[in-house]
């Protein structure tokens, strides 16, 4: 379940970084506001989905 959480975390600022960098890099590359906001994409989904996979996985029991 850490593991989960710590993916979520990084693929959320991976995201923020590639939206982030797109915007920047708009007057050097052609396309790159369009693949750094598509990669920002891939990236949140990833996100939620490491997400959603660590909020569903059972607790285990401390004994």
């Amino acid at each position: 379940m850490e593991k989960n959480r710590k993916l979520t975390i990084l693929f959320i600022m991976l995201g923020s970084s590639c939206i982030s960098g797109g915007m920047a890099l708009h007057e050097l590359a052609a396309y790159s506001t369009l693949t750094g906001w598509v990669m920002g994409l891939a990236c949140q989904l990833t996100a939620l989905r490491f997400a959603i996979k660590s909020f569903h996985l059972p607790k285990s029991s401390v004994s």
